[in-house]
């Protein structure tokens, strides 16, 4: 994880308790895609929320990624309560389909169920449109109609799990759920993944009157897969659809035992836990699984997670604390006794040896990452905040925002000529190249806004000389961003020296 990652976390993080230093982080990330979903999650906390949307907005536009580009701008348009702006904001989307799906969410949303409809009938996917028709059925008086569009949809969907999957879907909700079992069933015994097959065929049986024979079909099949894992996976997520989850606990059980890693043993154990009534003697199996272990660290965590899932809470709690106290990386140490602190009505003992624990880590982005992680569980989080925004700074990806920051203040400045040669200095040292040169870029965009007169031997012996560590490629890259700070810093002149230098290292050296 990111830097970036990490501000936008925080920032939702704290949302409800510091909206505007929230808003100030939001701000701060310098990948398009994580500012824009940050700040349209946190914009319904703040005041002015169609002001933050729309610079969420501006930041999605910008965001390279096509397919991450048209969700983040469905994400943000859910949130517009204008329809006209909606439908403004979804003709910028690339994909169709996924453009009606925004504008279909908003029609419900407003209750408008003619136009939803006819958005729904104008998909292009037939199992998009089969579960749409299904989804807007349940909010009709009379849904038999779109229902019968459903199954037609759901018919021509060509992927058999899918095909299942929307059968069983409508299955649930018609007056006559026998008119499309068969279809379900027999879309389902079509499915050549084994695990897929049985959930597929035990999610079907709960639709039907008489399902015994529906699910010894999905036991068949998840009997016949393979892997030990991923056969006691398919015996407890059967289990948690059956009536009588004791079908099939002896075969998870029997599957999970034979497994040789005991990671994975002691996940499919804690898998199976969730399904019996006394989970106790599951959880103890799982835990003498994970006490072989090799990774000390990775065994403690596994332990805590199996730990907490004992019913008797005090219990839980003990040994989950127990267990982690054995971790020995701090930063894994602090972020687990927060978790186990929300599970406790006074959580400030715990909270208190978790902030210990991360105050001690050495690496600043280790630090900062658990700080912020601790921070939002305590009743008073600002200081703690501060402490990881610190750390956070010095972090790499954060280099490009410091730029910018320091581009900004500039024209406030006195010694504005100082900031903007601090800027350059602090491009220059970026060693992503798509970054430095995009701050490039909009460095020299500033500098011929407000014109500083800076010396031409600062371009010269500081500029020029650090980019020049770099290969040459680089250094092409970044010269290419160069002309309006070579032009604002020296003048023509200087941008012609430069085009010479250029050519003659060509002509010298090939």
């Amino acid at each position: 994880r990111g830097a970036l990652f990490d501000l936008g976390d925080l920032s939702e993080a704290i949302c409800i308790k510091n909206p505007e230093m929230a808003l100030k982080l939001a701000r701060k990330i310098g990948n398009e895609q994580y500012k824009a979903l940050t700040l349209a999650n946190i914009a319904p906390n703040l005041k002015n929320q169609n002001e933050i949307l729309n610079e969420a907005l501006n930041a999605a536009y910008n965001i390279e990624d096509l397919d991450f580009k048209d969700f983040v701008i469905a994400e943000i348009a859910l949130k517009i309560n204008d329809k006209h702006d909606v439908i403004n904001i979804v003709n910028n989307m690339i994909y169709k389909d996924f453009k009606t799906l925004v504008l279909i969410e908003s029609a419900i949303q407003t209750n408008d169920q003619n136009q939803a409809l006819y958005l729904i009938y104008n998909i292009g996917d037939t199992y998009m449109r089969a579960r749409e028709l299904t989804k807007i059925a349940l909010k009709l008086e009379n849904p038999n109609e779109v229902l019968e569009k459903a199954i037609s949809a759901a018919s021509k969907i060509e992927d058999h799990y899918r095909r299942a999957s929307a059968f069983a879907e409508i299955a649930l909700i018609v007056e006559d759920p026998k008119m499309v079992q068969e279809d379900a069933i027999s879309a389902a015994r079509k499915i050549e993944d084994k695990k897929r097959r049985a959930v597929a065929l035990a999610e079907i049986a709960q639709t039907v009157e008489d399902p015994n024979e529906v699910l010894e079909e999905a036991i068949s099949a998840a009997s016949k897969i393979e892997d030990h894992y991923r056969r006691a996976s398919a015996f407890a997520e059967i289990a948690l659809k059956l009536e009588d989850p004791k079908m099939v606990q002896e075969e998870a059980i029997d599957a999970a035992s034979k497994i040789k890693d005991h990671r994975f043993s002691a996940k499919a154990f804690a898998e199976i836990a969730h399904t019996v009534e006394d989970p106790k003697s599951v959880l103890e199996y799982a835990l003498s699984m994970v006490q072989n272990i090799g990774d000390g660290d990775y065994r403690a965590m596994t332990l805590v997670d199996i730990a907490l899932k004992v019913e008797d809470i005090k219990i839980a709690i003990k040994e989950a604390l127990r267990f982690a106290r054995m971790i020995g990386d701090e930063s894994y140490r602090a972020m687990t006794l927060s978790d186990i602190a929300l599970k406790v009505e006074n959580p400030n003992e715990i909270l208190d040896e978790a902030l210990m624990a991360a105050r001690k880590i050495a690496d600043k982005y280790k630090r900062g990452f658990a700080l912020y992680y601790i921070a939002p569980k305590l009743e008073n989080p600002n200081e703690v905040l501060n402490d990881a925004i610190r750390s956070v700074e010095f972090i790499p990806y954060y280099e490009y925002n410091k730029v910018m920051e320091l581009v900004e203040m500039a024209p406030m400045s006195e010694d504005r000529n100082v900031v903007l040669e601090e800027a350059l200095r602090m491009t220059c040292m970026i060693e992503d190249n798509r970054p430095r040169v995009k701050a490039l870029a909009q460095l020299g965009q500033k500098l011929n806004e407000i014109s500083p007169s800076i010396h031409c031997a600062f371009l010269r012996q500081d500029v020029l000389h650090l980019l020049a560590q770099r290969t040459r490629k680089d250094l092409l890259s970044d010269l290419a961003a160069l002309p309006p700070v070579i032009l604002a810093l020296g003048g023509q002149e200087a941008l012609l020296e430069t085009a010479r230098a250029i050519q003659d290292v060509g002509r010298w050296w090939p």
